[in-house]
């Protein structure tokens, strides 16, 4: 621990004294859904209407800074702008940039310069509001206020049952020197009524130690949420930055539309240290997870798993952007040094420290950017070595690998503010899993890639309509083939085929051959549609609705499942 501090120190000292001009580096949480449209919807439309240039989606949440750079290339092209994406510009430019900060767009609650009454009268107004903001030179200082209020019913299976999710939240965050960034985040919530829907509405419970249920006899339900970092940005030379950063917060890694094969976000909050160096078209990214392993009620089985993963990303401007990069998953002691190492091949150090006991991944990934308003994306992730024998009924259960390929179309069928999603994700049997269950590509039992799990495919699709600037309308659809392994009724393994992400593949208990759905057939169908709605800013209203219908092929059996909620959402 003595080497991270001291490299932490020599980072801190470096880049808090070479030049820069950047004075927001915090990053932009991911569930900012403090706006109808959300920042990276707007600018995930931009970017594949070429109005913006690289906008690394496959590597969020992104910087304030760079978040603002990506506004003032699509303010420099508000000619070839609908009305709606003008107005939705302008909304996210008063939120993100300093430089839109005024009397009579922004509001203060706790301030000395204007009168409490007017102050407590901007609290119904549409300025953007804070809590707290104070700036001095390059140095800035944020407290929000977030508040949230969900009520959920259940539709079907019957009886109805209701669970309301409340809580609030604290969040302080700023720039010091223009350099070093940071966030502290803290909720307070309760969750009384039904678990099991309370846990559909907000996923991110599942794997909260009290959200999940690790209460206390008598307790009443409630969860916390922590999350915080250090982030340091420097702009050494021209066409040149580098951060570093320590902490934890929700993430996403890697290409999807739907869900990600390496990081959908699905899981527990991970501690990390990070890296990001952009040079030219040269993108590189690296980082360092820790995170819990399966939860067990005996203390002495809980354990830390660590995921080490990196890329190298080439962006050819108007063309595409790809990119090569590994993983290695790995318990059962502290942190290894030699996965800190950004310029090196995991695998082949995993040999030397690793002594083939961890568990090593490689990918590709392509998205391009050549077709004005249309967008193609995919990615190939290989968990052991390929004997090319694809698609075929006698494929080996060694043959691990999964691919994902979609296509993003902006003003669908000619129709300004609209777009259209749609996805094709492919995993075969035994992939993310490893002959040691704790290095499984998984934290709190839940994948961190894909949801869907091994031995599974899904045909996601996903349409977005931006009615103005505050309300908008999303509809999802997935189709989900899974074949899982057969048990007895007691509940004991009869044949393993591969779903079981934390039961890998046996020589002398499982069969070679691993057919792709083998086992017992499940055919998932699911339907949303979800509305947003911001009558003031910082004031969000959702009214979504979820239904899905599970088909046990074999026994010709339909388990339906809907709900619907409302949210009600408060930033200050």
């Amino acid at each position: 621990m003595r080497h991270i501090f001291n490299i932490f120190i020599l980072l801190l000292f470096f880049l808090l004294f070479i030049n820069s001009a950047a004075a927001q580096e915090e990053n932009i949480p991911l569930n900012s859904d403090f706006h109808a449209t959300t920042v990276y919807e707007f600018l995930k439309d931009m970017r594949v209407k070429k109005i913006t240039s690289f906008f690394h989606d496959d590597n969020l949440p992104l910087s304030r800074h760079e978040i603002m750079r990506l506004l003032r290339e699509t303010d420099a092209k508000q000619d070839q702008l609908s009305d709606t994406e003008k107005k939705l510009l302008r909304r996210f430019q008063i939120s993100f940039d300093e430089a839109y900060m005024n009397d009579t767009t922004f509001t203060n609650l706790i301030s000395h310069l204007t009168p409490f009454s007017d102050r407590a009268a901007d609290v119904l107004s549409d300025k953007e509001k804070n809590f707290f903001y104070y700036k001095r030179d390059s140095t800035t200082v944020f407290i929000e206020v977030l508040l949230n209020a969900i009520t959920a019913n259940q539709l079907d299976p019957k009886p109805n049952t209701t669970a309301y999710v409340y809580d609030a939240a604290f969040r302080f965050r700023g720039t010091l020197f223009g350099h070093l960034s940071y966030m502290l985040y803290f909720a307070q919530g309760i969750n009384p009524g039904n678990q099991t829907l309370a846990r559909r509405v907000r996923p991110d419970l599942e794997t909260n130690f009290k959200g999940s249920g690790n209460l206390l006899p008598n307790e009443f339900p409630n969860y916390t949420l922590s999350e915080g970092y250090v982030r340091f940005y420097a702009e050494p030379v021209t066409d040149f930055d580098i951060a570093f950063q320590i902490g934890r917060e929700p993430v996403r890694y890697g290409f999807g539309y739907g869900n990600r094969l390496l990081v959908s976000g699905n899981g527990p909050v991970m501690d990390f240290i990070k890296l990001n160096a952009n040079y030219g078209i040269f993108h590189y990214s690296q980082y360092h997870f820790s995170t819990v392993g399966d939860f067990s009620p005996n203390r002495d089985d809980r354990y830390s798993k660590f995921f080490a993963m990196h890329k190298l990303k080439i962006s050819v401007p108007n063309w595409f952007s790809a990119s090569f990069g590994d993983i290695m998953i790995y318990s059962g002691r502290g942190l290894e040094i030699a996965y800190l190492t950004p310029i090196v091949f995991y695998k082949f150090v995993e040999q030397s420290v690793g002594q083939d006991r961890d568990n090593s991944l490689i990918f590709v990934d392509m998205q391009t950017n050549f077709l004005k308003n249309f967008e193609l994306q995919g990615m190939f992730l290989m968990d052991e070595a390929i004997n090319f024998q694809f698609f075929s009924p006698e494929e080996a259960a060694t043959n691990k690998y999964a691919f994902q390929l979609g296509a993003y179309w902006y003003e669908a069928f000619w129709l300004q503010n609209l777009s259209l999603a749609m996805e094709y994700t492919y995993i075969r049997p035994y992939v993310y899993s490893h002959f040691n269950p704790r290095n499984a590509f998984t934290a709190y039992s839940i994948p961190v890639g894909h949801p869907i799990g091994a031995n599974s495919d899904e045909l996601y699709v996903r349409a977005g309509y931006n009615a103005s600037d505050w309300l908008r309308f999303q509809l999802e659809f997935r189709s989900i083939r899974s074949g899982r392994n057969i048990v007895d009724a007691q509940g004991n393994l009869v044949r393993n085929v591969g779903s079981d992400i934390t039961l890998t593949w046996l020589p002398e208990r499982d069969a070679l051959a691993a057919p792709f759905l083998d086992g017992e057939r499940f055919n998932t169908l699911a339907f949303g549609a979800s509305v947003r709605y911001e009558p003031l800013k910082n004031y969000i209203l959702e009214l979504r609705y979820s239904y899905q219908v599970e088909r046990d092929v074999a026994r010709n059996i339909n388990t339906p499942y809907s709900f619907g909620f409302l949210r009600v959402s408060v930033e200050y």
